[in-house]
């Protein structure tokens, strides 16, 4: 994106507007930023941004936007994270990746509010029947399915070394007392084919409703060079949760929370929504980037006076990776 080449620092790996969304923040209450580190890795700060800006073209043009829209969104993206690494290597508190309400507005604010109301028991809802003759149960439906025997065990075994990181502070009762477990199998994008678990586990309050937890098993980053195996570890370093391993393959065990949410395609398909909610990306990814006084600065430095020469390289690449991706879509497609 300039002249000169950029530092290499922790990437998300997989900055997409779908990976954007509401989450439980430090303070107990929903949030809107990166939610998916899954692909994290150690690389150049252009991977995550490039990416960003393509699904910003290619959601732009999805929803049938002119070309000039998708251009627009773009440099609000680049715009806002230009600003925010500047404030950020001025010494502005950077409390993580992520808005709060009061810092967000348009639909990234309405969706926080409305992740902010939606309880427990409405998300068990969806996957669990609690008032059953043995107790909380997962439905089975065409997304989930019962596991076997030898994988319960397999499960099991697993959340052994998670139950391990657990200081009696979690949500989840201590000892695990394991209710029942599902396999999912409709979750994720770039995750079709990895398997997926769901784990209803008792809760530390007993008068609460039980915990939905998830074992999601973990591709390979695309951004390490040379490419390594996946590896739950160094994702918890990214993101705070951890990964386990079971059966030699690299998982991460998470909560499935109330406030999770994402923008849905009607929403982003307005072209005034679309610029704001990638305005507000810039924003958070800058924060992921500049997580340092030092680091924001180091990245102020590399893109130096060339913030209009970075966003014109980044929109050229945005659009190109765009018709490249659509490309190899319908080449994909013609195979089948």
């Amino acid at each position: 994106l300039t002249g000169r080449p950029a530092p290499d620092l922790r990437v998300v790996g997989d900055a997409h507007v779908g990976n954007l969304g509401t989450f439980r923040g430090p303070d107990g209450k929903a949030v809107w930023g990166l939610n998916d580190f899954d692909q994290t890795g150690t690389a150049s700060p252009e991977a995550d941004l490039t990416r960003l800006a393509t699904s910003a073209v290619l959601t732009a043009r999805e929803a049938g936007l002119s070309g000039s829209e998708q251009i627009k969104a773009v440099e609000a993206l680049a715009k806002n994270y230009f600003e925010t690494l500047e404030l950020l290597a001025d010494g502005d508190a950077n409390p993580g990746a992520f808005l709060d309400k009061k810092e967000s507005s348009g639909p990234v604010k309405d969706l926080i509010n409305q992740a902010r109301d939606t309880s427990a028991k409405e998300l068990l809802s969806k996957y669990v029947k609690l008032d059953g003759a043995k107790g909380p149960r997962f439905l089975t439906t065409d997304t989930l399915k019962p596991v076997d025997a030898e994988k319960k065990a397999a499960v099991r075994t697993a959340l052994a070394s998670y139950e391990k990181t657990l200081d009696g502070t979690a949500c989840v009762a201590v000892p695990l007392k394991v209710l029942d477990l599902a396999e999912r199998l409709d979750a994720g994008g770039s995750s079709y084919g990895l398997e997926r678990d769901y784990v209803l586990v008792g809760a530390a309050d007993p008068k609460a409703p039980p915990v939905l937890l998830e074992l999601k098993e973990l591709l390979a980053s695309g951004v390490a060079s040379p490419p390594a195996p996946a590896n739950g570890a160094d994702v918890v370093k990214a993101q705070e949760e951890l990964g386990v391993n079971m059966g030699g393959r690299a998982f991460l065990v998470r909560e499935v929370e109330p406030e999770k949410n994402t923008l849905d395609d009607a929403v982003l398909g307005k072209k005034k929504s679309l610029r704001s909610t990638f305005e507000q990306a810039g924003v958070v990814l800058a924060r992921a980037h500049g997580n340092t006084q030092a680091q924001a600065k180091c990245l102020e430095d590399w893109v130096g006076p060339d913030t209009k020469e970075a966003t014109k390289r980044l929109v050229a690449f945005a659009q190109a990776y765009a018709d490249q991706t659509e490309a190899d879509w319908k080449a994909l497609k013609a195979t089948r």
